[in-house]
């Protein structure tokens, strides 16, 4: 979304409907000279003031997260092109490209395995931890007729080495579909803004009644307790009684302004940004200002570890010697052994040489 399609968003808040319609209400009685014109323009600085900093507040850390997704899906992928190995960007993958996968690799696009044998961790696709096997088939059209030959993009290679032939990459994978339905999926409303709904209606019918109230009772003192009764009331100029009526009218409408509290959406706002702010510093990137009030209602949060809480990637931490010694370093190795480890770290690389 851009920033003006976000402001248009946030003018639909009932609050600030009512806001944006008692300012209309308010110019318009000043302008006939029954109100200031600062009441008008506090409103709409609240009004202002209110869609502005949110609006600012979403799309500056909207573009603070396009920015990290586009980071995250600079992922490399090993492909053959011209009888050579290559290194491309995820993006550059076409259909017909034959890509290399090894421990560690996250499968780039939906295919089918042509050669090799590896140990795949679906849970991205299917939520199930346990590994699958995968082997390539005696030939091209058998592996690409058999599902348990298949592969589908975001699937976890966690051990073994083969060669996958791609059919269908981007948005047009079974996980690309996937995450295409998620975020067009709709959205509910956060509990901020369903007491806000409640709170407009309230707030509605408030002033509606407060407004008939104080109108029957301005006619009924002109009528009853100043007029004299229907007949003697009725019988003054139709200038005066129309002035009467005109009255009544300005005083419930201005019932129905005062009700609105126009500083309402504005605290909201400011609140808002200001712990979305506090948590920005934490590194915690709130994409949605209401995401902060929805977050607080939290009471059980699940998430899973790899690749959320961890990057799901083996690091050497020390080195354990034969007599309990832990070693921390590279440099604190004894030279006896360094070379030993040296030629053990070379050799046990999945890096492919060309």
């Amino acid at each position: 979304e851009g920033f003006f399609d976000k402001l248009r968003t946030n003018l639909k808040d009932p609050i600030i409907v009512i806001l944006i319609v008692a300012l209309a209400v308010t110019v318009f009685l000043a302008a006939m000279g029954f109100a200031p014109w600062y009441e008008g323009l506090g409103i709409a600085f609240a009004v202002v003031m209110a869609t502005l900093i949110a609006t600012w507040s979403e799309y500056s850390n909207e573009n603070e997260f396009q920015r990290l997704l586009e980071e995250a899906s600079k992922v490399k992928v090993k492909v053959f092109r011209n009888s050579t190995m290559v290194e491309i960007l995820i993006d550059d993958l076409v259909v017909n490209d034959l890509v290399l996968l090894q421990p560690g690799d996250t499968v780039p696009a939906d295919g089918y395995l042509l050669t090799g044998e590896i140990e795949l961790n679906e849970s991205a696709l299917t939520g199930e931890s346990e590994t699958v096997k995968k082997t390539g088939g005696a030939d091209e059209k058998h592996s690409e007729a058999e599902e348990k030959y298949e592969m589908s993009r975001a699937a976890l290679v966690v051990d073994g080495e083969a060669v996958m032939k791609v059919l269908e990459v981007g948005d047009k994978t079974k996980y690309g579909v996937t995450l295409k339905e998620l975020t067009s999926a709709e959205t509910r409303p956060s509990p901020l803004q369903e007491k806000l709904a409640t709170l407009g209606r309230q707030i509605s019918r408030f002033g509606y009644v407060g407004a008939l109230f104080i109108a029957f009772s301005f006619m009924f003192n002109h009528i009853f307790l100043e007029g004299g009764g229907w007949e003697i009331y009725f019988s003054k100029p139709a200038p005066e009684i129309i002035y009467h009526i005109v009255t009544a009218i300005i005083l419930a409408i201005i019932i129905i302004v005062v009700a609105v509290p126009e500083g309402l959406p504005m605290m909201i706002a400011v609140v808002l940004s200001m712990n979305m702010r506090k948590l920005l510093k934490a590194k915690v990137l709130v994409r949605k200002l209401l995401g902060i009030e929805t977050s607080g209602s939290l009471t059980i949060l699940f998430t899973d570890k790899t690749g959320t809480l961890t990057q799901g990637k083996l690091t050497v931490s020390e080195l354990l010697l034969g007599n309990a010694e832990h070693l921390q370093s590279y440099k604190e190795i004894p030279e006896n052994l360094r070379e030993t480890v040296s030629f053990a770290l070379r050799n046990n690389t999945p890096a492919s040489i060309d």
